[in-house]
Order: structure tokens, then C-alpha cells, then sequence
């Protein structure tokens, strides 16, 4: 997929910058962040796992975001006869403090992984915001000096300049339609609002129908490759068919596919009532669990007994001198029944712990049965024993796994919205004096993030343990997008009324907000074309963040910012 998602960035860039030394600096900084990011990897001794794959496109996101506002910001300056120097120094003025913003909220987003119960996880969360970090000094700093540098060589040297001009303006198509949210916030903020209220309050609704789940399906590719991908160049096509998928799928349709429980039970194993208890515990079995006349199919140190005896008269012999009730397990002189296996080569580490005080069992259950209804069904089993049984195996580790994947998001979700709420009012009373702001810059992250759920749930995406941390990309690109709206207006409101500010601010910003979303929705969902499944939701999901923040930022936030105005400012209806 790198290929076609480099070419996609490229050609976005062309159409941002329309200059061909503009878009060679904002890839060489994109370049240079991710080279810092995985340096940093390799200095602290992260080991690479598959939830790392998730930085690069986020750190190219933030990064082309960062790159093309500063351009276009500085191109702004220029049109109005400002010199090089003058020109980048308003720009800097205005964006550090904007990227400064974004990458104290984005960080405590990313870090609020760490409260996660996988590690994983938590080193996403500490690679992620150290990469923000790298992108603010690699686009806050490196950038504005070497495109400095670059138009003062212009200015001695023949080196041709092909546009100049920022992207977007009033009197554009572009600008007309960004200007859509403005129009609507002077007629009619307060009804807007509302019908976002209602709609949201319907997502949220909704959303919290979203499913958690994983199965090996879901990083497999499909049996046959796409026809359109064998056009390829020939280094890079993939197989026309997997082999190892197609088996898999035919015994998946024509086999009957098990699983296990291993039921571990501890106490002493010696008691005379212990056999009896894993017998008792197997017999009427749940509906998952694979049976036979009534009893689960089962291997324990039972089996193990019953084996020796049926082939060894003389412990057959023993075995029933110890079975008081005639059942073929044995109540009775347990140790000696554990030494004569010993005597035998049978193999009693597997089911007998060497000390004779716990054991294990292995249950055969249904293997298509649902992971959650395995484990309820392996737990209401534990419950017979009257020692202590903990059940585990691959299926009650995935099942487990996976409510702590939505624990996880629950909780990184309510730690990143009230750790970046708290920093966006700080951040807004200490540069602004009105700390209000940083609510208002709040409004579209909660659009944003709830839309991304229900759009999941819509399309059928769970949360796993890869996309897990969608919604902290999803709030530190939507923090990123309307951060750069609100402290836009900001500066603006300073200087001229409040719907002048507005229309200044949404189509200024607005323009470089258009192209950052069309690089990033198509460069990075590129990836929904990936022959692994998992990297292909995970675009999808990552497009849809970016497309619902560049949303909620042009056509929310004009009308959030209108009745803020109205209630802090005491800016009236007919203010123009």
C-alpha cells in the first residue's frame, strides 16, 4: 500500500502547495518526524508490536495538518505585501502557539493509554505523544527557518516560485463553500445547535451498540486476491490466491471445529473427595460443552485412571477396592492410586501438579460457539468445584482480553476528554483571558468521536486490540482541526467584529484545514485497498476521524463560536 499512499499524499500536496520546493519541505518534515519516532523506539527499547503501525499515520496526519497551515498562513502575510521575515513572524506568532495547543492535548490523549491493562497499548500511548512532540519542534521550528531560508535564496537566485497565494479565498468556490457553516451560524446558531444536540444524543445512543470482538479472520486475507491488484508491478503483486486460507476455509465448512477449557483446579488433590468432585463437576455439562451420556468430554487424571485400568488388571483391581459407591472413580487411598501410576509410564504432569495439590482438566468445547457464551458457560462450570477453579484457554483469554479492550477505551476515552478539556480552558485563560474558549474548542471533538462510533457499529466494526485506539486518534485529530478554528478567531476577534472575524477565520484557516482532510482521508484510506483486514478497518477508521473533525470544524464550530459570542461577549443577534 506504501506506494499508492505515497502517490495519493503527493499529488494532494501538489494540489495544497502548487509548488513543487513547498510540498519537497513538507515531505522531507514528514520524513524527518517519523525517522525521530522510530529512533526514539530503538533508543528506549520498545519492541515493535502491530499497534505501532497505528503512529506513522497519525504523525502524518498531524504533520501534514502542521505543514500546510503554516505555509498557507505565511502565504497569507506575503499577498499583503509583508516582507520574508515579517511575514513568517506573524505566521510563527499565531501557529506555535495553535500547534502548542494541539500537542498538549493530543499528548494527554495519547497518554492516557497507559492506564491500559495491555502493554501494547501503553507503549502506543508513550511513542504516540512523544512523536507529537517531535512534530511540533520538526514543524514548529525546522520548517518556518528552512522555508526562510528557501525564499530568501529565491529572492538572489533564478530559482523559479509557482504560486504564492494561500489556498482558499472569499471570493473562490472554495471559499464559498467553506463559508456555508458562517451563513448558517448568522441565521440560526441557536436551532443549528440543537438538531447537533438531538443527532448526537442519537449517535451516542446508538454507539454504545458497538461490538468488541477478534478472531483470526480478521488479519486474514481473503482466498483469492482482487483481480485489479494483478495489474501490479511484479515486485510488489501479492499471490493470486493464498493457499494456507483457502485450507483453513474449506475445514472451517466441511470439519467440525473444537476448542478447549482448561479448568484449573486447586487444592489437595489427595482428599478423598477430590476425584469425585471433578467427576461430579463434568456431569450435565453446559450447552457449549461437548458431551457424551451426560457427562463432558473431558481429559483429567480420571481419564488417565480409567486408561491404566482398562489395560492393567491389577490396578483395575486397586481402583475398585478404593471405589466406594461403585462409580469407577476412586474416594478412597487417593496417594496410593498417584504412586502406581507412577510405577507406569503414564504422564501425570499434565493433569497432576507435582506437589498433588491442584490439577488440571480439559474440556472439549464447540468451537464456532460465541467466545462470551463459551466463558460464561467455562465459569458456571468453576462454580461446581467446591475448591477453588479458575477457567482459561485461548478462548477465555480472547474473551477476557476483549472486555478489557472496551474497559480500556471506556477509560482512555474519559481520561483524554477531561485531561484535554482541563488543558484547553488553562491554555485559553492564560493566552486569551477567556477560558470559555476551551469549551467551545471541546464541542466538535464530541461530535466527532461519537459519529466514529456509530459509523463503526454502522459498517460493522468492533473494537480489538488493534483499532482500540481509535477514538485517542480520533480526539487529538479533533482537537488538531478545531483547535486551529478556534485560536484563528481569536486573533481575529481582536482586530474586527464577530461575523467578519468568523468568515476571515473559517476561510483562511478553512482552505488549509480542506487540504490537510483531502491528503490525509486519501492518503492514509489508501489502506482500505491492504490485503490484511485489519489494516484496511483501520484506515477506514482513521479517513472517517479525519473527514467527521474537518466536518464538525467548518460547519459546528462557526455556529458553537456565534453563541459563545452571545453569552460571554454580549454580542446581540443582529451583531455583523
Amino acid at each position: 500500500m506504501l506506494p499508492a499512499a505515497l502517490l495519493l499524499i503527493i499529488v494532494f500536496l501538489a494540489v495544497a502547495y502548487r509548488d513543487p520546493v513547498d510540498i519537497g519541505i513538507g515531505l522531507l518534515a514528514i520524513i524527518m518526524t517519523l525517522l525521530w519516532t522510530f529512533g526514539f523506539i530503538g533508543y528506549v527499547g520498545i519492541p515493535f508490536a502491530v499497534l505501532l503501525i497505528a503512529v506513522p499515520p497519525i504523525l502524518i496526519a498531524i504533520g501534514i495538518d502542521f505543514g500546510i497551515h503554516s505555509i498557507n498562513r505565511y502565504r497569507e502575510e506575503r499577498v499583503t505585501g509583508l516582507g520574508i521575515s515579517e511575514s513568517m513572524m506573524r505566521t510563527t506568532d499565531q501557529m506555535s502557539v495553535a500547534f502548542a495547543i494541539v500537542v498538549g492535548t493530543s499528548a494527554i490523549g495519547f497518554l492516557s493509554n497507559v492506564v491500559s491493562a495491555f502493554p501494547p497499548t501503553q507503549d502506543f500511548g508513550i511513542v504516540a505523544a512523544v512523536g507529537i512532540i517531535f512534530t511540533f519542534l520538526i514543524f514548529g521550528v525546522f520548517v518556518p527557518a528552512l522555508k526562510v531560508t528557501v525564499d530568501r535564496a529565491r529572492q538572489r537566485y533564478p530559482i523559479p516560485t509557482f504560486a504564492t497565494t494561500p489556498l482558499g479565498s472569499e471570493r473562490s468556490l472554495l471559499g464559498r463553500l467553506l463559508s456555508v457553516g458562517v451563513i448558517v451560524s448568522k441565521r440560526g446558531p441557536l436551532v443549528f445547535l440543537l438538531l447537533i444536540l438531538v443527532a448526537t444524543a442519537a449517535g451516542g445512543v446508538y454507539a454504545t451498540g458497538v461490538d468488541t470482538g477478534f478472531s483470526p479472520d480478521d488479519f486474514q486475507p481473503a482466498e483469492e486476491t482482487p483481480e485489479y491488484l494483478q495489474y501490479l508491478p511484479e515486485s510488489i503483486r501479492p499471490p493470486e490466491e493464498f493457499e494456507y486460507v483457502r485450507i483453513n476455509n474449506y475445514l472451517d465448512r466441511n470439519y467440525q471445529q473444537d476448542s478447549q477449557v482448561l479448568m484449573y483446579v486447586e487444592g489437595p488433590m489427595t482428599r478423598d473427595s477430590a476425584l469425585e468432585e471433578i467427576y461430579r463437576a463434568s456431569q450435565s455439562p453446559p450447552e457449549t460443552f461437548r458431551e457424551e451420556r451426560r457427562q463432558a468430554e473431558a481429559r483429567s487424571i480420571i481419564t488417565v485412571i480409567e486408561d491404566r485400568a482398562e489395560r492393567d488388571p491389577e490396578f483395575r483391581a486397586l481402583v475398585n477396592r478404593n471405589d466406594r459407591n461403585d462409580n469407577g472413580i476412586p474416594d478412597d487411598n487417593l496417594p496410593q492410586i498417584y504412586d502406581a501410576l507412577s510405577t507406569d509410564d503414564s504422564d501425570l504432569s499434565g493433569f497432576l501438579g507435582e506437589d498433588r495439590r491442584s490439577a488440571q482438566v480439559i474440556y472439549t468445547v464447540d468451537g464456532d460457539a460465541e467466545d462470551d457464551v463459551v466463558t460464561d458457560d467455562a465459569y458456571a462450570v468453576a462454580d461446581r468445584f467446591r475448591t477453588t477453579a479458575q477457567p482459561t484457554g485461548s478462548v477465555i483469554i480472547f474473551d477476557e482480553a476483549l472486555s478489557l479492550v472496551l474497559e480500556s477505551v471506556i477509560q482512555s476515552l474519559i481520561l483524554t476528554l477531561v485531561g484535554a478539556s482541563g488543558f484547553l480552558v488553562f491554555a485559553y485563560w492564560v493566552i486569551e483571558g477567556r477560558p470559555s474558549l476551551g469549551l467551545v474548542n471541546i464541542v466538535p471533538i464530541f461530535v466527532t468521536v461519537v459519529a466514529l462510533v456509530a459509523s463503526m457499529r454502522a459498517v460493522g466494526l468492533a473494537f480489538n486490540a488493534i483499532n482500540g485506539t481509535i477514538l485517542a486518534i480520533a480526539v487529538g485529530i479533533g482537537i488538531d482541526y478545531a483547535v486551529h478554528v478556534v485560536h484563528r478567531f481569536a486573533d481575529e476577534y481582536h482586530e474586527q467584529p464577530l461575523y467578519p472575524a468568523l468568515q476571515r477565520t473559517v476561510v483562511g484557516t478553512g482552505g488549509a484545514l480542506t487540504g490537510s482532510m483531502l491528503t490525509t482521508v486519501f492518503g492514509i484510506g489508501v489502506l482500505v485497498l491492504a490485503l490484511n483486514p485489519a489494516l484496511g478497518a483501520f484506515g477506514i477508521l482513521i479517513s472517517l476521524s479525519v473527514l467527521y473533525a474537518f466536518l464538525s470544524s467548518i460547519l459546528v464550530l462557526p455556529s458553537t463560536i456565534v453563541v459563545w459570542a452571545r453569552l460571554t461577549e454580549g454580542e446581540g443577534f443582529g451583531s455583523r
